[in-house]
């Protein structure tokens, strides 16, 4: 259940001085319920916002903002002794924790168009800091883009920047924490460039690497520390407008190696992130004023995962325990979908625009794995389908009053 009240304002001083702002407050819980578990989780995150633009002149352009914020996070009720064994008669804990934190930061940013005097060149420079009081933690990350225009239509830009992160905040308990954790801290590096070919019809390609430090890693002692390392690099590219035969849309392909060592990994492994290939192509035709066929393509690399390997049988509580192989070394099948949507679009009353749609969703029924399940000793594997994993029908309609 998620509940999110959010108040913006915006305003323009002096005629060159933009301001925004905001305040919300988001409160998310999620209640589980399986067997002898039964747990609770409730999120509530109260923030404040402000940022400011000032176009000094068409070669100079100054940001700034803030940002403060409070979050609590509160679990209550049952959890098991073993994660293995969930039924009602087995071992648990009582569960009953309130962890809050606080958080405050700021940024400042520059543009600067034609430096030097060089009428294709432009740099973007800033910095970000944060600011966590009750673990008297705090960073400042510097970021420098530097951007030349090859031509009226295209664009290359080098990006450079550092960012933190802290690690969740349970972590930081006497429970877990061997040391004093450090923010999780990642440096990415970023070139990409952009064909604008006209204001429907452009092309993107951006590579990247992405060097990741002080993850936390769960050490010979069982507790955690900030020994953890790994990467990400990949390209992406997107082609979006107009193609032939009247098609417009988009056509995006992913391609990311990402391997990290942490939290309870032994060597650097596959990412839970690892997709290797993701490719969408969406894909839409007007074959009159108000109504619209399309199309949407999904085919994708399977989701790494951790294989059982056996398992271990214990006589006490007359239950197998699973034996897991090497942390994702194993791939679930590749992820292809294809759905169809007809849509009108109509005024209704003559005011009221609307849309109706028809959609066929995964409409050559591939079948998508969403996980496994296994029998009592975990000998035998069975697929559990995704949630569109078989062909479905929606219909809907949109009123904007």
């Amino acid at each position: 259940k998620n509940n999110l009240i959010d108040l913006q304002i915006s305003d323009l001083f002096f005629n060159n001085l933009i301001f925004k702002g905001s305040v919300s407050f988001n409160k998310f819980t999620d209640k589980w319920k399986l067997g002898l578990l039964d747990l609770t989780k409730e999120d509530k995150v109260l923030q404040f916002r402000t940022d400011l633009e000032q176009i000094v002149s068409s070669k100079l352009d100054l940001r700034a903002g803030m940002v403060a914020e409070r979050r609590g996070r509160t679990y209550l009720g049952v959890i098991p002794k073993e994660n293995y064994n969930i039924r009602p008669e087995a071992s648990a804990d009582q569960i009953n924790k309130k962890i809050t934190g606080s958080r405050i930061g700021a940024y400042a940013e520059i543009r600067i168009n034609k430096p030097f005097d060089l009428s294709n060149l432009f740099i973007i420079t800033g910095v970000r800091s944060d600011y966590i009081s009750e673990l008297n933690t705090y960073w400042i990350d510097p970021r420098l883009s530097v951007g030349y225009k090859l031509a009226s239509k295209s664009t290359i830009k080098l990006s450079w920047g550092i960012f933190h992160q802290i690690p969740d905040m349970r972590l930081f308990s006497k429970t877990y924490a061997g040391t004093k954790l450090k923010p999780m801290e990642a440096i990415h590096y970023v070139l990409s460039y952009n064909y604008k070919i006209n204001e429907q019809n452009s092309f993107r390609v951006e590579a990247y690497y992405k060097n990741y430090k002080n993850l936390h890693l769960e050490n010979e002692s069982g507790k955690y520390d900030s020994e953890g390392f790994g990467f990400a690099k990949g390209v992406d590219m997107i082609i979006k407008g107009s193609f032939p035969f009247g098609l417009n849309g988009w056509i995006s392909y992913g391609f990311i190696n990402t391997k990290r060592k942490w939290m309870d990994y032994k060597s650097l492994t596959n990412s839970n992130f690892n997709i290797t290939n993701n490719l969408s192509v969406v894909a839409k035709y007007n074959f009159s004023a108000t109504w619209q066929i399309g199309i949407n393509f999904k085919l994708a690399t399977g989701r790494p995962f951790t294989p059982v390997a056996g398992s271990i049988y214990h006589k006490n509580q007359k239950i197998y325990q699973p034996v897991y192989g090497l942390k994702n070394s194993n791939r679930y099948p590749t992820y292809k979908r294809l759905d169809f949507r007809i849509t009108y679009l109509n005024q209704l009353f003559g005011k009221y625009f609307t849309v109706f749609y028809l959609e066929a969703l995964n409409i050559l029924n591939f079948r998508n794995i969403f996980g496994y399940s296994y029998n009592r000793d975990y000998s035998q594997r069975y697929n559990i389908d995704s949630y569109f994993g078989r062909r479905t029908i929606v219909f809907g309609f949109q009123i904007t009053l």
